[in-house]
């Protein structure tokens, strides 16, 4: 087989391993939070434009400060794709253990809310940034929903130490 031949098959085989895991991923998100994933692209994908625009407001558009927000917002696909992992997990070895848990997907459901905040808090400072009032209760909506979800880890934190 030539080289060439051999690497269109590696790259063949490694497209249809992502796609595979993506499906499944996706699968697994459908049932049991898709929505809030789909919330979560949209809220990445607004303060990755407001963002570009509060820079270009201030006269600090970076393609670099835009590249590390590309990456940022992957790595941030990637700790939701790692919670539900956990959350799988979870499911798999409460069942051998002859459990059964009603959560589906609690650390993933997590995860994505408290990304959401991050996002949301991020979208009202950059709409600042360029110069429109923001509503006091929408920050502080914000930052109240962050610090309950924290709070709420901080909790089970607690608990588990005992």
């Amino acid at each position: 087989m030539s080289k060439r031949k051999c690497e269109n098959l590696n790259d063949t085989i490694v497209n249809k391993g992502i796609f595979t895991s993506v499906t499944i991923v996706f699968s697994f998100m459908y049932n049991s939070m898709g929505v809030l994933f789909v919330i979560l692209l949209i809220a990445m994908g607004f303060d990755y434009i407001t963002g570009i625009a509060a820079g270009f407001a201030q006269g600090k558009l970076s393609s670099r400060i835009g590249i590390v927000g590309i990456v940022k917002k992957f790595g941030y696909v990637a700790l939701v794709f790692t919670a539900m992992l956990l959350d799988l997990a979870t499911i798999h070895v409460m069942a051998q253990l002859g459990y059964s848990t009603p959560l589906g997907s609690l650390f993933g459901v997590l995860t994505i809310a408290w990304l959401f905040t991050n996002e949301g808090i991020s979208i009202v400072e950059n709409l600042g940034r360029m110069g429109v009032p923001i509503p006091p209760f929408l920050e502080k909506g914000f930052q109240a929903l962050k610090r309950l979800i924290e709070k709420n880890n901080d909790k089970n934190d607690e608990g588990e130490s005992k």
